[in-house]
């Protein structure tokens, strides 16, 4: 489980959708919860603004007795984050995707790039839809047979309970028509329904993040939860890349985890 939760707090409204994750993984592990925010150097209204969402979200926090620890940089760079990281010794880090980078291919890249080559602490990367709906009634989970760890992914799943209330939906795209789940797959069903989370599964025909969003939209889903896509930004360019056209098109809230 998590000792400590990070989030990044952008100048943004999409914002408040991961800070109110990192709240909820926060109290489910009992961790300290520490904020990466931007130093005020003026009183123009961007900053006043900014300013009263971070004391009305650690307002939030601590209303729930959770421990806070507020870290300030001048700017939240991508490697500002990587020294956050590094020197705050966090377990995950939640960080929420502004519009401007979610329409823009290289610049999504750079920053899923620049992700995954932290390999020793793991995120949680937040597109915000529904600004306001953030209890979910209706979660998926979108997996192929090849995750990275049943553990962490337990973990995480664990944490965010609270979002879903101990039910929801397992989706496994196959290339060909399947019947059962893959092994690793059974595994980590095993594992949440033994602590009392029940999995609805559906195992569809076709691998594609157009597949995932009409998925979504048709069953209503109000959150997809994903893994990081482990292919090169060569092999991106010439066989695309399922998260990334998820995290485009969604109809809803995305978090895309990387162990």
């Amino acid at each position: 489980m998590y000792k400590k939760v990070g989030i990044i707090f952008e100048d943004a409204t999409n914002t408040h959708t991961a800070a109110y994750y990192s709240l909820v993984a926060a109290m489910a592990n009992q961790a300290e919860l520490i904020i990466m925010a931007k130093t005020l150097k003026n009183g123009s209204q961007t900053c006043l603004r900014y300013k009263n969402r971070i004391e009305k979200f650690i307002s939030e926090c601590e209303e729930r007795n959770i421990n806070i620890k507020t870290v300030h940089y001048e700017q939240l760079t991508l490697n500002n984050i990587e020294h956050f990281v590094k020197n705050e010794d966090i377990d995950i880090v939640f960080l929420p995707l502004d519009f401007d980078t979610i329409k823009n291919n290289r610049k999504l890249q750079i920053v899923i790039n620049k992700i995954k080559k932290l390999t020793d602490v793991k995120f949680a990367i937040v597109k915000a839809v529904h600004m306001v709906k953030i209890h979910h009634s209706k979660v998926v989970l979108v997996l192929d047979k090849k995750i990275s760890s049943i553990k962490d992914w337990g973990d995480f799943i664990f944490s965010l309970n609270e979002l879903f209330l101990n039910k929801l939906t397992l989706m496994y795209l196959t290339k060909e028509k399947e019947d059962e789940l893959p092994e690793t797959l059974s595994k980590l069903v095993h594992l949440l329904e033994k602590n009392k989370i029940y999995i609805e599964k559906l195992i569809l025909k076709g691998i594609s993040g157009k597949k995932i969003n009409l998925e979504a939209a048709l069953r209503n889903f109000d959150l997809i939860v994903m893994g990081i896509s482990k292919r090169s930004p060569i092999k991106t360019i010439f066989f695309g890349n399922l998260m990334l056209d998820v995290l485009k098109e969604s109809p809803c809230n995305v978090i895309v985890f990387k162990t």
